[in-house]
């Protein structure tokens, strides 16, 4: 083989390793910056902020403009049998505690946004929903187990508490109570 062909596959080829290191440190340095590995490791990370669409298609919607709030933040598909169920719940808790400073955001993720809409319809969702199309939102805070998952988030921006499973009012009603000042609804 001629040297200048050996010499460019090898230097073709250390590229090409130097590009899978980079891809393997990248994907290392984000697993462990998610916000469920920061609450696993006892952590009580501030909440990331992200922008995305409406499902409603009017304009985008910043987690931060939710500062003041005690949100619950939950990840979701159209097509999880749990999120169906959990729906309900995310409807009542809205209903019932909006006035005193709850919001309920639901993120669709690998989903279609026409099918999260026609959900949002079949559900009467009264929450806002937006729509991760990316993942990018969905990965940075962890989500790669499967849906339903929940977050909790104080008034301050710090994530509290997540439920990694579907989750029912009861537990709900637990988790955003403290964060409210106490009483009862």
């Amino acid at each position: 083989m001629r040297r200048g062909v050996r010499l460019g596959l090898q230097a073709a080829a250390v590229a090409l390793l130097a590009a899978l290191i980079g891809l393997f440190a990248r994907s290392v340095l984000a697993g462990s910056t998610t916000v469920s590995a920061e609450l696993n490791d006892g952590q009580r990370p501030a909440a990331p902020n992200f922008t995305l669409p409406n499902l409603n298609g009017r304009g985008d919607v910043a987690l931060k403009s939710f500062r003041g709030k005690v949100v619950l933040l939950n990840f979701w598909a159209s097509w999880c049998p749990p999120c169906r169920v959990e729906a309900a719940q995310f409807r009542l808790i809205q209903s019932q505690y909006g006035r005193r400073g709850v919001a309920v955001i639901g993120v669709d993720s690998q989903d279609f946004a026409n099918d999260a809409r026609k959900f949002a319809r079949e559900f009467h969702v009264n929450y806002t929903l937006v729509h991760d199309s990316s993942n990018d939102v969905t990965n940075r805070w962890g989500v790669t187990s499967g849906f339903p998952v929940t977050f909790v988030i104080n008034r301050a921006g710090a994530v509290q508490k997540m439920f990694q499973t579907q989750v029912t009012g009861a537990e709900l009603t637990r988790a955003i109570r403290p964060l409210l000042g106490g009483g009862q609804a």
